[in-house]
C-alpha cells in the first residue's frame, strides 16, 4: 500500500525555524534566556486556538490505529493528541507526547488553512484534492516533514542547541534539558549539521 499525502506549498527549513522562533517569542520569550523546557502544551492549548481558531485537545485515538498518536482534521478545524501520551507516568511516553504535540501544532499553523482553501477551490470546480505518493514528494512539500520540522524547531531552538553543544553537553544531557527523547535530539542535531557526542 502506497502512503499518500497531500502536496502542500513548499516551506524551507529556515522559514519553519524562523516562524517557530516567532511563536516562542510570543508564547514563552524567556525560553531564549535558557528557561526550559519549552511549554509546548501552551502553544497547542492556548496559542493555536487563539491565533488559528482551531479546537485542540486530548482524546483516545486508538480507533484510528495503533500508530496514530495525533490527528488534525483540517475541514473541522480540530486537532487531537492521543491522551495516552499525557495520562502516563512513563517519561519516554511523556516526551514522545511533547514531540507529538509539537507536530500537531505544525499541522495547525501550516496545513489547516491551506488544505481548506484548496478543498473549497477544488470543490467549486467539481474536483478533489490530489494526494501524492510520498516517495515522489520533495521533503519541503510534504506536510509530515513540515510538521516534524516545526516540532523540532519549537522544542529545541537552534540558538539554544548551539549554546549547549558548544558547552560540551552530550546528546543525552541535551535531551534532558529540552525534555525530549534522545533519538529526537539526535535527529535535530544531525539536521543542523552537528556531530553527535
Amino acid at each position: 500500500m502506497t502512503n499518500k499525502v497531500p502536496k502542500v506549498p513548499p516551506l524551507s527549513r529556515e522559514k519553519i525555524e524562523s516562524f517557530a522562533t516567532r511563536v516562542l517569542l510570543e508564547v514563552q520569550p524567556d525560553v531564549f534566556t535558557g528557561h526550559l523546557p519549552v511549554e509546548i502544551d501552551a502553544v497547542y492549548e492556548l496559542y493555536i486556538p487563539r491565533e488559528y481558531e482551531i479546537v485542540t485537545g486530548y482524546t483516545d485515538l486508538s480507533s484510528l490505529g495503533p500508530e496514530i498518536l495525533g490527528y488534525t482534521y483540517a475541514s473541522e478545524r480540530k486537532s487531537f493528541v492521543d491522551k495516552s501520551l499525557i495520562d502516563t507516568d512513563d517519561t519516554v511516553s511523556l516526551k514522545r507526547g511533547r514531540a507529538t504535540i509539537g507536530h500537531e501544532c505544525g499541522h495547525c499553523v501550516y496545513h489547516v488553512n491551506v488544505l481548506n482553501y484548496f478543498q473549497s477551490i477544488l470543490a467549486s470546480e467539481g474536483m478533489t484534492l490530489r494526494r501524492a505518493d510520498r516517495s515522489t514528494l520533495r521533503p519541503y512539500e510534504d506536510p509530515e516533514w513540515q510538521a516534524w520540522e516545526f516540532a523540532r524547531s519549537c522544542l529545541m531552538p537552534r540558538t539554544l542547541i548551539a549554546r549547549y553543544y558548544n558547552s560540551d553537553h552530550s546528546v543525552q544531557e541535551m535531551a534532558e534539558i529540552f525534555d525530549v527523547n534522545a533519538s529526537f535530539m539526535e535527529v535535530r542535531l544531525k539536521t543542523l549539521g552537528y556531530r553527535l557526542k
